[in-house]
């Protein structure tokens, strides 16, 4: 009977010690720190996957490589300044369907962002906004030019209306370059307590207007630390009435300016109230504790809606993203 007792105390003893030993790892506070190191360079590599569905059937697939190269340019006790050469999002839509550009406006094919990024925090500032602003545009004129005159004259407009948003203000830039190498930054932006989810009202990005901010929550959560990598993810979720509103009021004013009778107007102004829409982001972060640099991202995000007319639509943009 006390060989019993006996056994039975350790057991109880070896299982306490294991159930504290795992619930302080599950507590423990993790505060990473960048320790990168002047010099040093990281091509990102990312492959962006977009697919769109109509009624459930796929109607349309593309893929687009893009490569982002990031320098440590220098250092101080409180920050570093990073060199970020960015393809130029206005030739990257030229190239498209004019393959030639590059070879023509080579001077516009990349953009060099200058950050200055807080040793504690991750908080980022771009110091030459002006500089980055007057290229684009500059690119976008000699764009247009370049144009005229081809099966493509005209173009050059279209494209300043999808590129133009995104470098309105340093804010829209900010916003345009925090979809782009953002995921850098958020391994040091918070405390972490593994499993526990931190949440931030922020502002997105409105996917049809960059310079147009919207409601956003976003969760983000350290999943698990081992073999020196601690994974992350990241939820965003995206009120998305600010642009529903936003399309419904321009088709409505679209149809009232129409040639319609009362009754087919009275139709179209039914069909859009029935308008609807949804945003889901999620993305996965692997991060090098050691180096203190992001390894690689998976993110996924789906626009969901109800077209009266075509039904069910599913827009579906991922992307994988690679740093060596």
């Amino acid at each position: 009977m006390k060989h019993n007792l006996y056994f039975n105390s350790k057991f109880l003893l070896a299982f306490l010690l294991l159930f504290i030993i795992s619930y302080t790892l599950q507590a423990q506070d993790f505060n990473f720190k960048s320790s990168w190191k002047v010099g040093i360079e990281k091509k990102i590599t990312r492959i962006t996957t977009e697919k769109k569905y109509e009624a459930d059937s796929l109607i349309e697939s593309s893929e687009l490589i893009e490569n982002t190269l990031v320098k440590v340019i220098s250092e101080t006790k409180d920050s570093y300044t990073l060199e970020i050469l960015k393809e130029n999002q206005a030739m990257i839509l030229t190239k498209v369907f004019y393959e030639e550009i590059e070879q023509e406006l080579p001077k516009y094919k990349m953009l060099k962002l200058i950050y200055e990024v807080s040793k504690k925090t991750g908080e980022y500032k771009l110091l030459n906004w002006t500089e980055v602003k007057n290229l684009v545009d500059e690119s976008l004129e000699q764009i247009e030019k370049t144009l005229e005159g081809t099966e493509y004259d005209g173009m050059g407009s279209l494209i300043s209306l999808s590129v133009i948003s995104s470098f309105m203000n340093e804010k829209a830039t900010l916003e345009y370059m925090k979809n782009e190498i953002g995921f850098i930054f958020i391994p040091f932006s918070q405390t972490f307590t593994l499993n526990d989810t931190i949440s931030i009202t922020d502002s997105g990005t409105n996917p049809f207007n960059s310079a147009q901010g919207l409601s956003a929550q976003t969760h983000l959560i350290l999943q698990k630390v081992e073999n020196n990598t601690a994974t992350f993810k990241q939820i965003m979720e995206i009120d998305m009435s600010e642009v529903i509103d936003m399309v419904k009021s321009m088709m409505e004013s679209m149809t009232k300016s129409m040639n319609l009778d009362e009754n087919s107007r009275a139709e179209k102004l039914k069909e859009i109230d029935e308008i609807e829409m949804a945003m889901n982001h999620e993305q996965v972060i692997i991060f090098d504790i050691e180096s203190s640099w992001v390894k690689s991202v998976e993110m996924t995000m789906k626009v969901s809606g109800f077209d009266p007319q075509k039904g069910k639509r599913l827009d579906v943009t991922s992307y994988i993203v690679t740093i060596e």
